[in-house]
């Protein structure tokens, strides 16, 4: 064997990748800067404020220029995050039900069902519309 590029270590290690700050578990003879992390990204969400919950990859990609060496890694600052559900809570403590990005804003109008119901009646409007009062007389 005269050409070491031929070898291949197959003990399997964990690697600190170059493209951002999370570790894998890769043979020795793998180059970490061609692998793409599928931890979480764990960035905060300039939308919400809670932590990114796509994979690292998926936010490297958003952020990486397009004329980048995987020979030359060097770690990614992930600013812009991949579009992933908010989840924040609204004022009626339902969800919001649109995805996050960097240009989004939370909903202020619920379209979940109205949750106010009695005995005998139940409000079919959305929970931000306000409902009318139940006008029989109620068992509570």
């Amino acid at each position: 064997m005269d050409d070491l590029a031929e070898v291949f270590c197959t003990t399997v290690m964990t690697k600190l990748l170059p493209n951002c700050e999370h570790t894998a578990v890769m043979k020795c003879s793998e180059n970490p800067a061609q692998y793409h992390c599928n931890s979480l990204c764990g960035g905060i969400m300039a939308c919400c404020g809670r932590d990114c919950n796509s994979r690292c990859n998926q936010c490297q990609r958003l952020n990486a220029p397009d004329n980048v060496n995987p020979e030359e890694a060097r770690p990614i600052q992930r600013v812009n995050h991949f579009e992933h559900p908010c989840y924040k809570m609204l004022y009626c403590a339902h969800q919001c039900p649109k995805s996050c990005s960097q240009d989004y804003q939370c909903v202020t109008v619920c379209k979940e069902p109205c949750r106010q119901q009695c005995s005998h009646a139940r409000c079919n409007q959305y929970c931000s519309t306000p409902c009318s009062p139940c006008q029989e007389p109620c068992t509570w």
